[in-house]
């Protein structure tokens, strides 16, 4: 797939993910099938975090590497001589970055040359081995001598004060320059030079990002030959606005261990004619433990055939490929969010171990990921250090515990006992196993808990209580005995390890 390199014109869009995130995604799929390695371009001004998200995104795509362009530099000596800065093309071995970038597009290897800030000269070279995904990075990366060789190009902008102030921080403190070096560097880089010869290859630009003055980047605009592409995958990138109740759907079986698929069905519609616009396919409460993959599947099939309104899915499985193959195949049928447990079996896995894993599921989804807490059954706790290290939607808890109610965007309450504390402390919404059985009363529960009522609310928990308390038995058995109640033909029958 190969650009044009035309003038573009650009849409304006607002997306709150990770650009990393995003555009990961969209490379992988506009180049799935390309048989040769691809070259992108990260380009722009000096001081809008190129080199750091390039690193970001090469963690996300597979089979990647980075060339730097810093490298290609003509001696300092040079450069003084002609009063060059370093976005000046003259500045620059822009011939010898040509024929590299030609033979890393023929998925040849080619030997780079290593500039020593220190000496101000080239010191010794490396080899380059070309990959899938070939990120070229650089201040001259997106300039019009290279735009033959590049198939995806991506502008990073910034306030100029952003510029300056990233400019005079890694000159002054990292560099040593004086801070009258660093003002003069700045202008007759950023202002001069950079005006003059890269400004312009914003406009042939796929992708622009801009870099906000706390650092943080965000797509600002994308050409109009890619507005599809992005918008195909728009479930991904638009804000999922969703709160209040989630039910977790239970799994009906019949008394021989089969799923009743109709009971299912008949479920997933007295729920939506109740109020409930919500489900969770495949949670603790559904058994996903005792089911194959393929069951969990068939069940998330059927909700999307038969129930109306937003629906989450829980891939977690016991081993990352498992995990990733099943969050592949719930997105092709179409599930809404992917909630994904951590691991289980080998219990008290180290942090760093957890946060590779999330980080591996985060980057194959193409829906919103939700991290689902529950280490009485995993073993493995969810963590404020892996929320800060992996890119998540929201958290669901199971934990007991509401200390990371804070630490995350969207936050979800596992349970009845303690679900107006965690409205009080700025919970989006809950997934409680009883809505399975009085929807009315969860629905109600959402409006009072959203008007912040936490009387009524807890007079609606007094209700919810009572209408569990003829039943003898617990947790899942207890719902299902009380659904074979309410609704015909529901069958009160649990799988093992479960006992009905």
């Amino acid at each position: 797939m190969k650009n044009n390199f035309s003038v573009q014109s650009h849409v304006k869009l607002n997306f709150k993910q990770n650009p990393d995130q995003i555009l990961s995604v969209i490379l992988q799929k506009l180049y799935s099938d390309n048989p040769a390695p691809v070259l992108i371009a990260i380009g722009g001004p000096g001081g809008t975090g190129k080199s750091t998200f390039a690193e970001k995104l090469a963690s996300r795509l597979p089979g990647c590497n980075i060339l730097s362009l810093d490298n290609y530099k003509t001696s300092r000596q040079d450069r003084l001589k002609k009063k060059l800065s370093g976005p000046h093309p003259d500045a620059n071995q822009i011939e010898l970055v040509k024929r590299h970038l030609s033979l890393i597009r023929s998925g040849r290897p080619v030997e780079v040359p290593v500039y020593c800030r220190i000496k101000g000269d080239t010191g010794s070279y490396y080899s380059y081995k070309p990959e899938n995904f070939n990120l070229i990075e650089g201040e001259i990366s997106t300039y019009i001598q290279f735009r033959n060789f590049i198939d995806f190009s991506i502008f990073i902008d910034s306030d100029i004060k952003t510029q300056l102030k990233t400019r005079l921080t890694r000159d002054i403190d990292i560099r040593g320059y004086s801070y009258e070096k660093a003002i003069h560097t700045f202008l007759a880089s950023n202002l001069v030079e950079f005006s003059r010869f890269g400004s312009k290859s914003k406009t042939y630009a796929d992708v622009h990002l801009y870099c906000h003055d706390d650092y943080h980047l965000a797509i600002e605009a994308v050409s109009e030959k890619q507005l599809c592409v992005f918008q195909q995958y728009d479930r991904k990138l638009q804000p999922i606005q969703t709160k209040g109740c989630i039910v977790p759907i239970t799994t009906p079986f019949n008394e021989n261990g089969s799923i009743c698929e109709t009971a299912f069905v008949n479920h997933l519609e007295w729920l939506s004619d109740r109020g409930i616009t919500r489900i969770l396919v495949g949670g603790t409460t559904g058994e996903f433990f005792s089911m194959p993959i393929e069951e969990r599947l068939t069940l998330l099939k059927l909700a999307k055939e038969y129930f109306p309104g937003l629906i989450l899915f829980q891939a977690g499985c016991d081993n990352l490929f498992s995990t990733l193959d099943t969050i592949r195949k719930a997105e092709q049928l179409g599930t809404d969010i992917i909630l994904c447990l951590p691991p289980y079996y080998f219990k008290d896995a180290p942090g760093a171990g957890l946060v590779k894993y999330f980080n591996a599921i985060s980057g194959c989804c193409t829906v919103p990921l939700i991290l689902y807490n529950f280490p009485l059954h995993t073993g493995n706790s969810i963590t404020h250090s892996i929320l800060e290290k992996v890119d998540h939607f929201g958290l669901k808890d199971s934990s007991g515990n509401l200390g990371l109610t804070d630490k995350t965007q969207f936050y979800l309450t596992g349970g009845d006992s303690l679900l107006i504390e965690s409205y009080k402390k700025g919970a989006s919404g809950f997934i409680c196993s009883m809505s399975n059985v009085v929807p009315d009363l969860y629905v109600k529960l959402e409006h009072e808990l959203d008007n912040n009522d936490y009387d009524e609310s807890l007079n609606i928990l007094t209700e919810i209580k009572k209408s569990k308390e003829s039943i003898p038995e617990k947790g899942i058995t207890l719902i299902k005995k009380l659904l074979s109640e309410r609704i015909n033909g529901y069958p009160p029958y649990v799988r093992p390890p479960l006992i009905s």
